[in-house]
């Protein structure tokens, strides 16, 4: 996952990964270094934290293991108590935690029961993706796998997912057939489809590798994000798109990364090269659209590599990566 966009409320944030990243494009971006405070990698996380998700108490789920060469799992994080770092929790109930590959992640809580349920992106095989839906049991610091979604024809390459009512929910395939091709020329293959409980169908098509999907606390607006890139001048565009339940209606921003060589010897990645890291605060509007976009954090990999999702609450941060560390930073923005 290239970036995931995590909250949208008044403000969202989305961390982009660049594989060949050396100076951003000064419309938007900055040349330098910076952070919105100090800034620590937490213990704990070694294989990834792809994704996180927060409820409104403070506590964060993050998944972790993607690609990685160990049983992928999923990490509790509490913002009150950081020091704490993050726990693992167990899976219980009818999952193979063998072939468990966690992706994308998303919540949805049950107000009546006081139930809080967790949906993840499972890659079980090469050729074969699931969702898989767990129960939060937070004294027993585990989650019992309740249910397994499979099979569906709009289910080709999951990559994320955003819960808008139990069982129900908005998600990305991020390519159709050959990962590195469409990745690295941009191809529009990918799609956004809704799963209503019972099927799926495909809400936007031809977009180029869509990635992170969330939904604001009311369902009505979603944002996503997709990928391309301008081989006459070496530049990638990551376009934010925010559609409402009717997706003919879309909002667009861009955001320009100029590439033009490539960095090694520092590495935090599974391919041998330092990855820039940049996460974006996002201001919306109630509707949906895009007011401002600001850079909270860029460094050039040597602190933080191959950022996938930043999250923010009580003025503390976490940004995820795809297959290494966590870092948590104080966030002293308004």
């Amino acid at each position: 996952m290239l970036q995931q966009i995590v909250v949208v409320t008044a403000v969202c944030f989305i961390a982009i990964l660049c594989t060949e990243s050396v100076w951003t494009y000064p419309l938007l971006l900055s040349a330098r270094n910076h952070q919105p405070g100090r800034c620590t990698l937490v213990p704990g996380i070694d294989h990834g934290s792809e994704d996180i998700q927060v409820l409104p108490n403070g506590l964060a789920f993050i998944s972790s293991g993607l690609g990685a060469q160990v049983h992928g799992g999923i990490f509790l994080f509490d913002f009150w108590k950081p020091k704490r770092g993050v726990r693992a929790l167990e899976l219980t109930g009818d999952i193979d935690k063998s072939t468990f590959s966690p992706h994308g992640i998303s919540i949805w809580t049950d107000t009546n029961r006081n139930l809080v349920y967790l949906y993840v992106v499972n890659h079980v095989g090469r050729e074969k993706d699931t969702v898989e839906k767990f129960r939060l049991d937070e004294k027993r610091r585990t989650l019992y796998h309740m249910k397994t979604f499979h099979d569906d024809p709009t289910f080709i390459h999951l990559n994320n997912l955003a819960v808008v009512a139990e069982d129900s929910f908005y998600f990305t395939n991020y390519f159709k057939s050959d990962l590195t091709l469409e990745y690295k020329r941009g191809l529009p293959l990918g799609n956004v489809g809704f799963y209503d409980g019972a099927k799926g169908r495909i809400l936007l098509t031809e977009l180029c590798f869509p990635n992170g999907i969330a939904a604001s606390p009311d369902g009505r607006n979603k944002i996503t994000v997709e990928k391309f890139r301008l081989d006459e001048k070496r530049r990638t565009l990551y376009h934010v798109k925010t559609f409402h339940d009717d997706p003919t209606f879309i909002q667009h921003v861009y955001l320009a990364i100029s590439l033009e060589k490539r960095v090694n010897i520092y590495t935090r990645s599974s391919d041998n090269t330092l990855k820039l890291t940049q996460v974006f605060r996002l201001t919306t509007s109630a509707d949906g659209l895009v007011l401002q976009v600001d850079e909270v954090y860029h460094n050039d990999g040597r602190q933080f590599s191959g950022a996938t999702t930043a999250v923010r609450y009580r003025r503390l941060m976490l940004v995820g990566s795809v297959y290494t560390n966590l870092l948590l930073c104080q966030d002293h923005h308004a």
